[in-house]
């Protein structure tokens, strides 16, 4: 067996003894780094936008940190889940044959678009280069620059979308149209045309179609789930610095301070409340309501606030009857107190200005008082 080994030539002379075309010099192996060497064939070999998933600019959020934070569920958490992702491919205004293509095999929302390899498209049946090309770049243009994941605001605008933009859009832009909404949705010349030819009537039951089906139980559980996450992400600890208690202007204003878009916080709660929560206001749902217009954040609250509205009432039994704000709030504590009961300072006069109850108001010597409304 040694003399067999021995006869056989090493590896790096035969090439030598085989026909010689005068670059052995330069293909030699000793000048190749193996890992350059790819397979025909290899979807590695490919250029990195072509089999990476699209990937979109990432906004970030003012008040992220870099540090790692516990998600402790919802009630903790100081952001919501974005809407954008769960938009219908509708809102891209793809060609009518691409929105069909994707529509069948199942990619019905943005999200389905997003972490999917595109390069698939191709063996969709129906689905050319062109089109796979226009989905790229639409979805790039209209997702560049925006948040997909934790958001630390509200977007209307995105979350009207995702309601309406999958249904018949003629139906539903004449819905929006009632609640001055009518530009989140864009339609052809044509059907702008058709919609100005309705008659009242027919505009009625067109508005009233769209409230259908705005309010099937898939869109009707999307909002509600949404606007407890909302509430409990911004609203109810925004409360809970203001001594737990809000009234609906307060809310509205806060809703629109965090909002992308303030002038459709109340457009879109409007539609919400008209839609989905029986004409009440929508954020009250999951809140406590202490008085009308009057929320508290949670049970605790609503029994304190009617606890010292019932106390203070009995120190008014005349109508014309009135006392210092600071001798009542003493008065107030020192009675709760006997009944081993307590309340956070200013607790008790901020109960007292916001009832409807009684009316606060500054003499000339700048003190406060409080009387009967």
């Amino acid at each position: 067996m040694q003399k067999i080994k021995e006869d056989v030539p090493e590896f790096a002379e035969t090439y030598k003894m085989a026909y010689s075309h005068g670059l052995e010099s330069i293909y030699a192996l000793e000048n190749v780094d193996p890992r350059s060497i790819r397979r025909l064939n290899d979807p590695r070999n490919e250029s990195k936008s072509e089999t990476k998933p699209l990937k979109v600019q990432r906004k970030q959020p003012e008040n992220e940190t870099s540090q790692l934070e516990f998600d402790f569920g919802q009630g903790f958490r100081k952001w919501t889940t974005s809407f954008i992702l769960d938009e219908p491919i509708q809102v891209l205004e793809l060609t009518r044959h691409a929105e069909k293509c994707l529509s069948d095999h199942g990619k019905c929302f943005l999200k389905d678009l997003v972490h999917f390899d595109l390069r698939e498209f191709v063996f969709f049946k129906g689905m050319g280069q062109g089109h796979i090309d226009e989905v790229r770049q639409k979805l790039n243009n209209y997702l560049a620059g925006k948040e997909l994941d934790k958001t630390t605001s509200i977007d209307f605008a995105s979350w009207l979308r995702c309601l309406a933009a999958a249904s018949n859009r003629k139906k539903i832009h004449v819905c929006l149209h009632e609640y001055d909404l009518a530009d989140l949705l864009t339609l052809m010349p044509s059907e702008s045309m058709e919609i100005r030819r309705l008659t009242d009537l027919k505009r009625a039951e067109w508005v009233d179609e769209a409230f259908c089906e705005l309010r099937d139980a898939t869109r009707t559980q999307f909002v509600y789930e949404n606007m407890r996450a909302i509430v409990n992400a911004f609203i109810g600890p925004w409360m809970r610095l203001r001594m737990g208690f809000a009234t609906i202007g307060d809310i509205l204003e806060r809703m629109e301070r965090i909002s992308d878009d303030a002038a459709l916080v109340e457009k879109s709660l409007q539609l919400f409340g008209d839609a989905y929560f029986s004409q009440r206001f929508p954020p009250g749902e999951f809140l406590y309501e202490a008085c009308e217009g009057i929320y508290a954040v949670d049970d605790w609250h609503q029994q304190a606030y009617f606890d010292i509205i019932a106390k203070a009432l009995t120190y008014f039994y005349r109508p014309r009857t009135y006392y210092g704000v600071d001798e009542l709030v003493s008065w107030l504590g020192r009675e709760f107190a006997k009944g081993w009961q307590g309340y956070p300072d200013g607790m008790i006069e901020r109960v007292l200005r916001l009832s409807p109850h009684f009316s606060v108001w500054k003499g000339e010597n700048g003190r406060l008082s409080i009387k009967l409304a």
